[in-house]
């Protein structure tokens, strides 16, 4: 609902069977492109005021910027 509020929309969500890869895929359509929307997000009061840090609960994160064909 945070990122929602930010016109942030989850497209889908994948995991691998044979590991702990957890795949999100995020849209959003930002004008002025995806870096300052997640600017925007991280930066607001619906992320700070999330009871825990989302990040708390990943081993590391990769950001693919991608269009749809």
């Amino acid at each position: 609902p945070a990122r929602v509020v930010h016109g942030f929309t989850v497209l889908g969500a994948w995991r691998d069977l044979d590991d702990t890869t957890f795949t999100w895929v995020v849209g959003h359509d930002a004008p002025d492109g995806w870096e300052p929307a997640e600017k925007a997000y991280y930066d607001s009061p619906e992320r700070a005021g999330l009871p825990r840090n989302p990040a708390d609960f990943l081993a590391g994160s990769h950001t693919k910027v991608m269009r749809p064909v």
